[in-house]
């Protein structure tokens, strides 16, 4: 039951991790500790959407996959949202808006999870 459980988790969180900071690098984010930063909130905001997914589905709050497909969307919105607060707060002043910087690193990871792990239909 736990690898049904925490080894999809496992796969989104590594994904995201190498994704977002492999692009915020591309993007203008290459001082070790903003990096960190990076990783942090990432791994940080993953397990609370992954998390609450995981309490919808058991508790069967989202009923069909059509609804799910709806919602997830926007939890994400939601992270790009506290992420972006948090990279103006942490970060320093860069070139990139820090809510547009969130969107763009949270957009690739979404879209390439989607085509990895399905979705795309």
């Amino acid at each position: 039951m736990l690898k049904i459980v925490f080894l999809p988790l496992l796969e989104c969180l590594l994904l995201t991790v190498v994704v977002e900071s492999l692009l915020g690098y591309l993007l203008g984010i290459k001082d070790k500790k903003e990096l960190e930063i990076v990783i942090l909130i990432n791994i940080v905001t993953n397990a609370l959407l992954n998390a609450f997914v995981i309490y919808m589905d058991n508790f069967q709050i989202v009923y069909s996959a059509a609804t799910r497909r709806y919602f997830v969307p926007i939890l994400e919105i939601l992270v790009i949202y506290i992420e972006g607060a948090v990279y103006r707060r942490m970060l320093p002043k860069k070139k990139i808006n820090p809510f547009i910087l969130s969107f763009i690193l949270n957009a690739c990871s979404y879209l390439l999870g989607l085509f990895i792990f399905g979705g795309l239909e």
